[in-house]
């Protein structure tokens, strides 16, 4: 994280009170534990845990500052200084990850999918990091947490931020592209993940689809063409869009075959016919590499790159 200087963290989190405040942060931590001098403490609140509880042992390991919900009280004196007072310390953290990504003007892709989201964005990273600079979301921080807490690494060197989005509902990916502000999006299917919450793969579809909503039409959609809910708003969909499947779309795979550790398979369509391989076995890999194949395309790189890229691909653990 670049420094920045608290007076904007007091404004970004609309925090209460003008008895603050001098200094910088260094970054942002929801866990105590863990945190560095120097550092944003925000303590989070759920439903089985409080982290307005660990306020002073955050001071205690040199939080520079402390986010608090306007109803706690701090009582040691020590930190009245160092207390920014909000309404809702889970809604700070999404509006300071909000203004902190205002501050770059990094190219954002984002990526959800009912399965393969995670080995996409994997992919997708590892072949875009052969050109440019590029923050991915580690590991599953792909809700309204984890994605804010990935935002707060941007560094002014970052040319390219690859953001996986996660849901359980409807509206929850909403909220996260209001602050991601993508310019390309992927989905990677539509399937049947949460459909004891949403009710129907419909439903899924539609919660899926929030995160083509800010995309403007000179942006990119890249969209699994063997999704029925996807394939069927081919012509009511604004952004520009690149559909990629088996038999149908602008990139088409065919040829996939297995040898030894790795999947080789062969794409046609828009841009030309070439031969990839995957350094993971499963012939569905072979679908979440063909947005990484489409965006890299599409972004300048040599077909030699996109390979390369590609063979360096390894899964998560």
């Amino acid at each position: 994280m670049k420094p920045i200087e608290i007076i904007d963290v007091v404004k970004a989190c609309k925090a209460s009170g003008e008895e603050v405040f001098n200094g910088i942060i260094t970054g942002v931590s929801t866990d105590s534990r863990v945190i560095k001098p120097g550092e944003l403490f925000i303590p989070l609140k759920g439903e089985k845990f409080d982290g307005h509880n660990f306020i002073q042992d955050a001071f205690f390991k040199g939080a520079a500052a402390s986010l608090c919900n306007s109803k706690y009280k701090v009582l040691d004196s020590r930190y009245k200084d160092k207390i920014i007072y909000v309404k809702d310390t889970n809604q700070a953290l999404l509006d300071l990850a909000s203004y902190y990504r205002g501050l770059f003007d990094a190219t954002f892709i984002a990526i959800t999918g009912s399965v393969g989201k995670t080995t996409t964005k994997e992919m997708v990273a590892s072949v875009l990091k052969k050109r440019f600079c590029v923050l991915k979301t580690e590991g599953n921080f792909n809700n309204e947490i984890g994605l804010p807490l990935t935002l707060f690494q941007l560094e002014d060197c970052h040319k390219l931020a690859v953001i996986e989005m996660g849901m359980s509902g409807l509206g929850e990916i909403r909220q996260l592209v209001n602050i991601v502000k993508p310019s390309i999006s992927i989905i990677t299917n539509i399937g049947i993940s949460h459909i004891e919450k949403l009710g129907s793969r419909q439903n899924i579809a539609k919660a899926k689809l929030e995160i083509l909503e800010p995309l403007g039409k000179d942006d990119l959609a890249v969209l699994n063409a063997e999704s029925p809910e996807l394939w069927s708003k081919k012509e009511h969909i604004s952004p520009k869009t690149i559909y990629f499947g088996h038999q149908k779309g602008d990139i088409r795979v065919s040829n996939v075959k297995t040898e030894r550790e790795n999947v080789t398979f062969e794409i046609k369509g828009k841009y030309g016919n070439h031969i990839f391989n995957i350094p993971i076995l499963g012939t569905h890999n072979v679908m979440n590499a063909l947005p990484a194949v489409a965006l890299g395309f599409e972004m300048g790189l040599s077909k030699q790159d996109i390979y390369e890229g590609l063979m360096e691909f390894r899964p998560t653990k």
